[in-house]
C-alpha cells in the first residue's frame, strides 16, 4: 500500500521497520521472518525474549527460561497481551520469536538494533541484555544500547532519533 501510494524503493533493501514496546517485538519479528522485505529491524524497549525467565537483574551465563503455560499464567500486562496473541501453542510462540530467529538468520539481513530502559517497569531490559548476548555469541553485528530510563515516551524519544539515524545508514 505505501509503494503504491508514494515515492519508495519498493525493495527490501529500501524497507526499514520499527516499533516501540509490542511493536519493537513486531518489527523484529516480521524483520527477521522476513529478510527478503526489509532491511533493518528496530525495537525500542520490545519483548523480544519471549521466554526469558530470569534472572532480574540479568547475570550472563545463569539465564532460565519460562513455558508458555508460564506466560499464560503471568501477571505481567505485556505478557498477558502477548499470549492473547499468540495463544498456548509452543511451536506459534517458536515460529515468532526474536531469540529462535536469529539462530535461522543470515547474519545482517536484516540489519538489528534494539535498545531498553534500565528501570523499563516490566524488566524487558533484562531479555534485551541477553539477545544482545546472543547476538554477540553468533558473530551477528547489531547496534545497542541499554541507559537510563523505563518503559516510555521520556526513554523512546531521544532513542527514536539515534535510531532514525541508524536506519538512514542501513536502508537504501
Amino acid at each position: 500500500d505505501v509503494d503504491g501510494h508514494y515515492h519508495t524503493n519498493a525493495t527490501g533493501q529500501g524497507r526499514g521497520i520499527a516499533g516501540m514496546s509490542m511493536g519493537g517485538l513486531g518489527a523484529w519479528e516480521l524483520g527477521l521472518r522476513h529478510p527478503d522485505l526489509f532491511a533493518a529491524a528496530v525495537s525500542h524497549s520490545g519483548y523480544i525474549g519471549m521466554l526469558y525467565k530470569g534472572p532480574h537483574p540479568y547475570e550472563k551465563g545463569q539465564v532460565t527460561f519460562g513455558t508458555v503455560d508460564d506466560a499464560a499464567k503471568a501477571q505481567n500486562p505485556m505478557v498477558k497481551w502477548v499470549v492473547s496473541i499468540f495463544g498456548i501453542d509452543f511451536a506459534n510462540w517458536k515460529a515468532h520469536d526474536p531469540e529462535q530467529l536469529i539462530t535461522k538468520m543470515t547474519p545482517g539481513k536484516p540489519a538489528l538494533y534494539l535498545d531498553c530502559g534500565t528501570e523499563d517497569e516490566f524488566q524487558f531490559q533484562d531479555a534485551a541484555q541477553y539477545i544482545h548476548d546472543v547476538l554477540t555469541e553468533r558473530h551477528i553485528e547489531h547496534a545497542y544500547f541499554i541507559g537510563p530510563g523505563g518503559h516510555n515516551f521520556g526513554f523512546w524519544g531521544p532513542r527514536e532519533i539515534e535510531s532514525l539515524k541508524w536506519l538512514q545508514e542501513h536502508v537504501a
